[in-house]
């Protein structure tokens, strides 16, 4: 069993005129456990505010092939459309130093 948990944005590093942080699509963070995932490590890391990755981003596209990968699913497994034609089920590529 995997469980991921990722929200759909962050907050900005600032607080606002109204002493609250807006979206934050640049940097937000993600938490996965189980599924052969080592436990209690950190991947990457953001800047000093927190704005942006500052090493080892991992893109929407990686997280995917990551979770297919802690499933067994090669990042080059094909399904074929509503036409008939193959398409590939990621562009990303698996962050495989996650798993132990």
């Amino acid at each position: 069993m995997l469980v991921v948990v990722i929200g759909e944005f962050g907050r900005t590093p600032k607080i606002n005129k109204h002493a609250g942080r807006d979206h934050w699509c640049a940097c937000y963070s993600s938490v996965l456990a189980g599924g052969g995932i080592q436990g209690g490590s950190v991947y990457g890391r953001s800047d000093k505010i927190a704005a942006c990755d500052a090493d080892q981003p991992v893109t929407p596209y990686d997280m995917r092939a990551t979770i297919l990968h802690a499933f067994g699913v090669p990042e080059s497994t094909t399904v074929a459309d509503s036409q008939g034609r193959e398409v590939r089920i990621t562009d990303g590529t698996p962050v495989k130093a996650l798993f132990s």
